[in-house]
């Protein structure tokens, strides 16, 4: 592979001596046109759960008041496209046939053309199953309400919003979560790189866990508790509130703001290996611990420190 990048790079110094401008360069090494026109399929036919399973697409979700199910995408040589539509389930899945000669390629594609746009009809979907290997993910809710969400990426971002579900899951191996303007029931966010970041979220409970980045939750309300573990990344809530808080990072600081708490008896469990705690400004040494509350605000990092401001 190392011997593949520099035939390419020697192939591009050659091909600027040669006289050829970048601009011709740069088409040179675009894969677009292997990818044909845009095709699209649709269907009127009565779905209630959607299953897209990608080896390799960026994925936009959005709803519109047409009743077609509307599924527009570029297919390449190489790739291996099925539809499936019966008993209300609408399956479709992308897998690239793997050829030796094709996977050793200087060519790149654009977003654009890597990109499937979806568009729902509102008041029909209750299951969104979302997969893609290598791609991102949109959903834009239009303030439809689901029994379950469910997307996951291995290399790619989430972002959804504006939407009602009883169940959601979003979970990246490597790439950022944004969650925003959503009505929900259970929640489970997850990432192993990448930073996570909710705001606007009304819910019952809400589990974040991530290996290596930095969660973020802003102007939320869950009824029960909210659960994040870090390995290393900072964990910063503001003015969110819940029944309780259970906060955890190795490596990194917490900091939790809600100036709506002033007059809240809170009991307090917290705990820093190496760092300092700081209520209000005033500091607490390495471990404060109170023994009443009608909330419970819980956290714990062995390299950082936390900081909580409540007035």
């Amino acid at each position: 592979m190392i011997a593949i990048f520099f035939l390419g790079i020697i192939l591009v110094i050659v091909s600027v001596v040669g006289g050829l401008d970048l601009k011709t360069i740069a088409g040179f090494f675009n894969e677009d046109e292997a990818y044909g026109e845009l095709i699209t399929y649709t269907t009127t036919q009565d779905i209630h759960e959607v299953n897209f399973s990608f080896e390799e697409r960026h994925i936009y979700v959005s709803f519109s008041d047409s009743d077609e199910i509307q599924f527009a995408y570029y297919a390449h040589e190489n790739d291996r496209w099925s539809f499936d539509n019966q008993d209300g389930i609408l399956a479709i899945t992308q897998k690239k046939q793997f050829n030796l000669l094709n996977n050793i390629t200087f060519k790149y594609t654009s977003k654009e053309v890597k990109t499937v746009i979806i568009t729902l009809p509102l008041d029909m979907i209750h299951t969104i199953n979302i997969r893609t290997n290598v791609g991102s993910v949109d959903l834009n809710g239009a303030n439809q309400s689901f029994d379950y969400v469910n997307i996951s990426t291995d290399t790619g971002s989430i972002k959804a919003y504006d939407f009602e579900s009883l169940d959601t899951r979003l979970r990246t191996k490597t790439g950022s979560i944004d969650i925003q303007r959503t009505q929900l029931e259970t929640v489970y966010l997850s990432s192993s790189t990448g930073n996570i970041s909710v705001g606007h979220m009304h819910a019952n409970d809400l589990d974040v866990r991530n290996s290596t980045g930095n969660v973020t939750i802003s102007q939320s309300n869950v009824l029960t508790t909210i659960k994040v573990t870090c390995s290393t990344g900072k964990v910063r809530l503001l003015e969110t509130t819940a029944e309780a808080y259970d906060l955890k990072t190795s490596t990194g600081s917490i900091s939790f703001t809600n100036t709506n708490m002033s007059e809240v008896e809170i009991k307090y469990d917290l705990r820093v290996s190496t760092g300092t705690i700081r209520i209000n400004g005033l500091s607490q040494g390495n471990r404060y611990t109170t023994a009443q509350g009608t909330v419970t605000l819980k956290a714990e990092t062995s390299t950082g420190k936390i900081d909580i401001t409540t007035e």
